[in-house]
């Protein structure tokens, strides 16, 4: 009866070191995080930094990317960060050769 009650104090406590420990390690960082994702439409490097040739599919499944590596297909940055927008974005990134050598490239796809 008292090893009982010794191994039921002793895994109560072990419990609770092992929620305290667990719980911790799921905090939030305080940053806040606003990733936005665009989808380049056209097939050739034509307008490439015009946001109007970019759609927005943050909140949508994007449509699927040729296989290629000759122009970017969707871009993904946080607007926290470098970039407040898609326009800020294309004037710093305004030619196919910036854009596919940025790091907020995520999908390529071939041209025609």
């Amino acid at each position: 009866m008292k090893i009982s009650k010794i191994n039921t104090r002793f895994f109560a406590l072990l419990l609770g070191f092992a929620m305290v420990f667990g719980f911790s390690a799921f905090k939030s960082t305080g940053k806040r995080v606003n990733m936005v994702r665009y989808q380049f439409q056209n097939a050739t490097d034509t307008n490439i930094d015009q946001v109007t040739s970019w759609d927005n599919v943050t909140s949508e499944e994007p449509e699927e990317c040729s296989i290629g590596s000759t122009l970017p297909c969707i871009i993904e940055f946080d607007t926290d960060g470098t970039y407040p927008n898609l326009a800020a974005y294309l004037a710093t990134n305004n030619t196919a050769a910036l854009i596919n050598a940025s790091p907020e490239v995520v999908e390529k796809k071939a041209s025609l």
